[in-house]
């Protein structure tokens, strides 16, 4: 009879996370059920993290490397600009002072250092454009850096809102016993006085 008893009246509630299949202890309540679901999401989704981060190290890492090269290019091709513009401007220098200080006005030499100096403008100029392109060049690797670091941030923001999601649906499993688990080893009887005051 007590076995039969402990089989109709007798079950055991466990919670359920579906959706992160995980399923409460025997005697774990609803809120410590909750608490270590909350602990579960949060070391799975700081792994998840680490890992979408690793993923784009690598990428991060070239465009690290190819803007640190386009800056250096930059930085180049300005002093090889600057160093033209002064030979440029000496050269004119010298192609005036020695038409004005020359007996002749225009010579053969004259001539010649004009004519340096022309093609030093023409240099001048094909360098300035050499930095206006090495800049454009660092400008497109910055934004593509940029671009690269907006899409973690997203995919980081996705995984995270996805993950904690705000409060996770529970469902409620009642577990009977099954009769062939149920032993009866010793039936006591236990006497305890009333107090009457």
């Amino acid at each position: 009879a007590l076995a039969d008893a402990v089989y109709r009246t007798r079950t055991v509630t466990l919670y359920e996370a579906k959706r992160l299949r995980l399923l409460s202890k025997p005697g774990e309540s609803e809120r410590d059920f909750r608490v270590r679901i909350a602990e579960t999401t949060r070391s799975s989704r700081d792994g998840e993290v680490d890992a979408l981060r690793q993923k784009y190290a690598a990428r991060i890492r070239t465009l690290e490397n190819q803007i640190q090269r386009a800056e250096q290019a930059v930085s180049r091709e300005r002093d090889q600009m600057n160093s033209q513009r002064v030979q440029t401007a000496v050269s004119v220098g010298a192609t005036l002072l020695s038409a004005f200080l020359g007996r002749r006005a225009v010579s053969s030499r004259t001539l010649g250092r004009a004519t340096t100096a022309a093609r030093g403008f023409e240099r001048s100029a094909r360098e300035q454009g050499d930095v206006a392109r090495a800049e454009e060049s660092l400008d497109v690797l910055r934004q593509r850096r940029d671009t690269l670091a907006r899409e973690i941030e997203q995919a980081v923001a996705e995984l995270t809102a996805r993950l904690e999601g705000g409060q996770e649906a529970l469902t409620e499993r009642v577990i009977r016993p099954r009769k062939a688990d149920i032993e009866v080893v010793k039936v006591a009887l236990l006497w305890v006085p009333a107090e009457h005051s």
